[in-house]
């Protein structure tokens, strides 16, 4: 998938904000109510995102306002960072179920972006 400049500086914002230690790692919701935010989270957050309570079934949990819409996880958060349903899936897969830290999933979201920039440029010059 090519990216557009500004799905790179999302993710390059978003990496940076993995990396800073500001974040406190959560698991299984975007925004937990002791503050803690899964990696998706953090995305939604470095994105101007405003937090308010929700309430389910698993207690307190974050929801976002952006545009002045109200969402969890949807393609609207997805497109700006330019993730596609695998990356995803990995990357929920990464925080949730096999507990990387936020600098491996730093990692990971770094390799993504140098193969869909790396994709671009070998189609553009084929």
């Amino acid at each position: 998938m090519a990216l557009t400049d500004k799905q790179i500086a999302v993710r390059a914002k978003w990496v940076a904000a993995l990396r800073s230690g500001k974040y406190k790692q959560g698991r299984n919701a975007l925004h937990c109510q002791d503050g803690a935010m899964c990696c998706l989270g953090v995305l939604y957050d470095v994105q101007g995102g405003k937090w308010f309570p929700r309430y389910g079934s698993n207690g307190p949990r974050g929801s976002k306002t952006l545009n002045g819409s109200t969402y969890n996880l949807n393609n609207e958060g997805w497109a700006l960072a330019g993730l596609s349903f695998d990356d995803l899936d990995e990357l929920i897969s990464r925080n949730d179920d096999d507990g990387d830290n936020f600098n491996t999933i730093a990692d990971i979201i770094d390799l993504l972006t140098l193969a869909d920039t790396s994709e671009a440029v070998t189609h553009a010059t084929s």
